[in-house]
């Protein structure tokens, strides 16, 4: 397994998703949402689990995108989990994502 922290350089990060990317035996990364900041890729990866979200849908997105760019075709699907307890903040943080995104897309596709 590789991880991503926020209390690596970005030479460790960038090396943990190399390893991640290209090493067969590395089958699990585990990362901290921001710490990977934008344009990480993680197309090797065929199940995403996400955990302690937070209202912000533009790291929702990003989340996401990481599994979904050149080289992930080469997973017939990509599963993504979100880990939501029953009665707890996570399940207003899902419901307020969707909701985001909703709005986000009627504004992009209105004419």
């Amino acid at each position: 397994s590789v991880f991503i922290t926020g209390e690596q350089n970005a030479v460790e990060k960038q090396a943990a998703v190399d390893s991640f990317q290209t090493d067969r035996e590395v089958r699990i990364c585990i990362a901290n949402r921001r710490a990977g900041g934008t344009g990480i890729n993680l197309t090797a990866a065929s199940y995403s689990i996400c955990y302690s979200r937070n209202f912000n849908l533009a790291d929702e997105l990003q989340s996401r995108d990481r599994n979904h760019r050149g080289g992930s075709q080469e997973h017939e699907r990509i599963v993504k989990i979100d880990l939501i307890a029953k009665d707890s903040i996570d399940e207003l943080v899902d419901e307020a994502l969707t909701n985001k995104e909703e709005i986000s897309n009627k504004i992009l596709t209105w004419r």
